[in-house]
């Protein structure tokens, strides 16, 4: 008998696989014209164009860039040119697709800049109306790279119809954006910006709600308020909790919205860029792993200059300071972008200043809302918050708005004194290592005798008084974060440096010597400590002069530090150069503040390490949505 085979089954036959479709091109920067209702320097959008009709585009109302007959434009600028290093570290794209389409004949060419070469990717003839497409690799330009384009016309003019880059890279995040501004009665400004984003059919499309946070003395219009974007504008009243308690009550708010995953948060004196809005969200959907993106900072006064891009902490004196020093006062306007260095080295951050900063929602409901300081180093401490726990921050060339710069603002010599000293102690404190005892605490006297020997006294009794604060420890901040502002405006108002004097309302006579507009430099190093050494002696050793009037009005570049302790009784101009302060020399409050700061940083010292531990404790639950809630309900009107 023959043994019983087992016959195997015939497996079913397969069906062909369908090859998968690769990813699909999807659009992530628009290339754009300047804005209808803005006069900057064209060549922060194009070189070598004429600004042609008004139009309403993805983006808003702008002008066409056109190509005069036999000429040729460069799209190489700030807001135009392709971030190519970002986009290959962040995300991870490997090319980038330029898709364009034209009025007339021109030929194009692309240019990819990868660290310091400067390479033609290609050239070719586009005919009217043709819609191209040009793919450009940046798999190589992580370390740093930017692509762009230029437009050479023939015998006829040529209008860019349209232009965009475009990536295959999927967001990777929920989709929906929220933005957030608290305000002081800055009600147009508010419309302002309301109306440009409104005027943005590509960011209303993505836009969730628009949530203004009104904490003046005096309500805001709610309605006009509300004007441009009535379907989605929030207006919400609360007490004055400084940007802190504004911009937390924000990401309050936003964690609530159905279908947000993003939450921009916005200074309510800037001017935006909607194209700006759209390029940050847009990054920050692909980015591989939450991320922090921060809009860079172009100058309100003089539109052409950047003045922020990437910032850093020093770790040891815990001051901030840019990341590449070769970035504040860049002239957008006279070099283009593609030809500062500055813009093509790929440049980490430790924060972003949140005059415009977007924050995936993701990342906020982990690290919480910003710690109560009212204001002042309240952006810096969430982005380092964020590194710690691995949501690193991006500052985004090609994404930036206008706002007024430090160099016209006084805020370190008048009451924010306080803030910027507390804060930064305790973002010390939370974040430091081994060394920033002794550095920061170094730093922070040395800014003492600085202050005081340039006769800001009022200034430097509230450094005093922040550091007062720290030694309370992280229960005082919740309740003092009403109440501080009022006690730190009273003093102001009695403190006779903290008066701005008019051009023509001056307490000495009109023909008081104005010193010459060429500046002196300030001393370092050696020069510094003896230059320090002989102040210090003068203020405490030499009698006042008895003047009872300026003997000396000083110029703007001679109203610094180093030159205003060579007199006793002097007008030194304010930030804006609008005013004037009236500095006098007093020797026994010069040596009383000196021995009260030595006191207070050896009080600091002594006491680091339970401090410390204290503030890193209380850390979460100062930032906890709950606390913050309960603040929210007892500041609601």
């Amino acid at each position: 008998m023959e043994p019983t085979r087992l016959l195997a089954t015939p497996a079913p036959a397969e069906e062909p696989v369908a090859p998968a479709d690769p990813p699909r091109w999807q659009r992530v920067h628009d290339v754009v014209g300047p804005l209808a209702d803005r006069r900057v320097p064209p060549a922060l959008y194009v070189s070598g164009a004429l600004p042609g009709a008004v139009r309403a585009t993805p983006t808003g109302r702008r002008h066409d860039a056109v190509v005069p007959a036999g000429g040729a434009a460069s799209f190489g600028s700030y807001f135009n040119a392709f971030p190519a290093a970002y986009w290959a570290d962040a995300v991870g794209s490997r090319s980038v697709r330029l898709d364009l389409t034209v009025d007339a004949p021109a030929v194009v060419t692309v240019r990819r800049k990868e660290r310091d070469a400067d390479t033609v990717v290609t050239e070719r003839m586009l005919e009217a109306g043709e819609q191209a497409a040009i793919e450009v690799a940046i798999d190589a330009c992580r370390e740093g790279g930017t692509v762009w384009f230029e437009l050479h016309a023939g015998p006829r003019q040529v209008r860019l119809v349209d232009a965009a880059w475009s990536v295959r890279e999927a967001p990777r995040r929920e989709p929906g954006l929220v933005v957030g501004m608290p305000t002081i009665g800055r009600a147009e400004a508010i419309a302002l910006n309301l109306a440009r984003i409104a005027s943005a059919p590509a960011l209303v499309a993505v836009l969730r709600r628009a949530i203004v946070v009104d904490q003046g003395a005096d309500p805001l219009d709610a309605d006009a308020v509300r004007t441009a974007l009535p379907a989605v504008t929030t207006v919400l009243r609360q007490a004055n909790l400084g940007g802190s308690g504004g911009y937390s009550r924000v990401l309050h708010e936003a964690r609530s919205t159905d279908a947000a995953g993003t939450v921009t948060l916005l200074d309510d004196d800037i001017e935006v860029e909607p194209a700006s809005l759209l390029r940050a969200y847009e990054f920050g959907l692909r980015t591989a792993a939450p991320s922090i993106v921060g809009l860079q900072m172009l100058d309100a006064a003089v539109p052409g200059v950047l003045e922020c891009g990437a910032e850093r902490v020093a770790r040891r004196t815990f001051w901030w300071h840019a990341a590449d020093d070769r970035l504040p006062g860049a002239d957008l306007a006279r070099v283009p972008a593609v030809e500062q260095p500055g813009l093509q080295r790929r440049t980490d951050a430790d924060f972003a200043g949140w005059w415009a900063c977007q924050l995936p929602l993701e990342a906020v409901r982990r690290l919480g809302y910003a710690l109560p300081f009212f204001l002042k180093w309240d952006d810096a401490e969430y982005g380092l918050r964020a590194a710690a726990a691995g949501v690193p921050t991006v500052s985004l060339p090609g994404a930036a708005v206008w706002h007024e710069t430090w160099r016209t603002k006084d805020d370190s010599r008048s009451w924010p004194a306080f803030f910027h000293a507390r804060n930064r102690l305790i973002a010390a404190l939370l974040h430091g290592g081994r060394g920033t005892c002794t550095g920061v605490l170094g730093a922070s006297l040395a800014l003492d005798l600085k202050q005081a020997l340039a006769m800001q006294h009022y200034a430097v009794q509230r450094r005093h008084d922040g550091l007062r604060a720290v030694l309370e420890g992280p229960e005082a901040l919740f309740p003092s974060l009403a109440t501080t502002l009022p006690q730190l405006l009273a003093l102001a108002a009695g403190a006779p440096e903290q008066r701005r004097h008019r051009p023509d309302d001056l307490p000495a006579a009109p023909d008081a010597p104005v010193t010459p507009l060429a500046p002196l430099a300030a001393p370092r190093g050696t020069r510094l400590a003896l230059w320090a050494a002989v102040a210090t002696a003068r203020h405490l050793l030499v009698p006042a002069a008895r003047d009872t009037a300026p003997t000396a009005r000083l110029s703007p570049a001679r109203g610094t530090w180093w030159v205003v302790p060579a007199h006793d009784n002097v007008l030194v101009p304010t930030g804006d150069g609008a005013a004037y302060y009236w500095h006098r020399r007093d020797r026994r409050g010069f040596a009383a503040a000196l021995a009260e700061s030595v006191l207070l940083h050896a009080g600091l010292a002594l006491r680091w390490r339970a401090l410390e531990r204290r503030y890193r404790l209380a850390a979460p639950g100062l930032a906890a949505p709950e606390a913050w809630a309960g603040v929210f309900a007892a500041a609601a009107e």
